[in-house]
């Protein structure tokens, strides 16, 4: 019997020097990556999905685009509960429709400090980029300030789109994010696309991302390491563009209700967008396809009127599409044709919200 547990012993003894030499580098390396699983699932537990049309958070975000926007440019009252019921979400959250309406907000103490909205046409993977709105400012804050241990709006608002796009992933995958930019005010829309720019190289180059980039980031090897200079991820299309009626009880003067506007393109790889010399193209069909999903999503089962016009307002955006279309994303073309900006009397703190 003594012999019997000595010889245990022993083995044992062997087996965790075998394990220590061995394995120590694997456990250390699962070790990190359940530490940096953990640390985002801390992080994006503020960041929640509406994936049911009776959810009470849908209210809310309801009332602050009330708050938020003018009366033209709010979308009709019950369009988010509508696209939800329609995206038809099974009890894991997957959406057995092929439009799926991604209502996300970002919600820290009780209260909610911006929603995002966005719709993934799975079998067209492609994702219409809605708003990102900010809720209600704290009380007794100035503008430009944010209340106790509030993140920064940037930090709010990438959170918010790196959780569209792992959703997105996870119902199917996407190659282009499209949106909308109102472009009656030239600074305002420059604003908003260089912040788009700024949340996409952001995302590409995150410590959740590249988990070692705090490490090689130090002072000491950031002269071997340099950080990457922001890549122009997304892009103008170089086209008239115009954002439709929103509510079709407003038909009879339609054109009065059309907007100026820009179209927004964020591709999957930059790689896939083609060069001609020094500037981005593409190509004609492809762009007529970001412009049929706008079709898709504007369209009404319920208003057969109103989804004619779209029908024929889209349909002519795509007949105006030059081959190939010119993709813009130069800080120099950007401002092309912008009025000169008066100088401001004093300086302004704080960077602009969310769009």
């Amino acid at each position: 019997m003594v012999d019997l547990l000595t010889q245990i012993e022993k083995f044992l003894t062997e087996y965790r020097t075998i394990v220590t030499v061995i394995g120590s580098p694997l456990v250390v390396l699962v070790a990190g990556k359940l530490f940096l699983v953990l640390m985002s699932v801390f992080k994006l537990r503020r960041v929640h999905q509406i994936i049911s049309a009776d959810d009470p958070a849908l209210g809310d975000v309801e009332d602050i685009q009330r708050v938020r926007f003018p009366i033209e440019e709010r979308d009709p009252e019950g369009l988010l509960s509508q696209k939800i019921a329609a995206s038809k979400f099974n009890m894991l959250g997957k959406p057995r429709s092929n439009a799926a309406m991604i209502v996300l907000y970002y919600k820290v103490g009780g209260k909610i400090l911006a929603y995002l909205t966005a719709e993934h046409f799975r079998s067209e993977r492609i994702i219409f980029f809605w708003y990102i709105a900010k809720g209600e400012e704290a009380p007794n804050v100035r503008p430009g300030e944010r209340a106790g241990r509030e993140p920064a709006e940037s930090e709010v608002a990438t959170d918010l789109v790196s959780k569209l796009i792992r959703v997105c992933n996870g119902y199917g995958g996407w190659d282009h994010v499209i949106a909308e930019v109102d472009s009656r005010d030239p600074h305002e829309a420059v604003t908003r696309l260089r912040r788009f720019q700024q949340y996409a190289w952001h995302l590409r180059y995150s410590k959740f991302d590249h988990p070692l980039r705090w490490l090689l980031q130090r002072p000491p090897l950031r002269w071997l390491f340099p950080p990457k200079s922001p890549s122009p991820s997304v892009f103008k299309v170089d086209m008239p563009f115009k954002m439709p009626l929103h509510e079709a009880g407003f038909l009879f003067e339609a054109e009065k209700h059309e907007t100026p506007a820009w179209l927004l393109v964020a591709p999957r790889e930059n790689e896939t967008v083609e060069k001609a010399g020094d500037r981005h193209v593409m190509p004609r069909e492809q762009v007529v396809a970001l412009i049929d999903v706008l079709r898709q999503s504007y369209h009404d089962p319920e208003e057969p009127e109103y989804s004619a016009y779209i029908a024929g307002f889209f349909g002519r955006a795509a007949q105006a599409v030059p081959d190939p279309s010119r993709l813009i994303c130069r800080g120099s073309e950007l401002d092309a044709g912008r009025p000169a900006r008066r100088p401001a009397r004093k300086a302004v703190l704080g960077r602009p919200g969310p769009a």
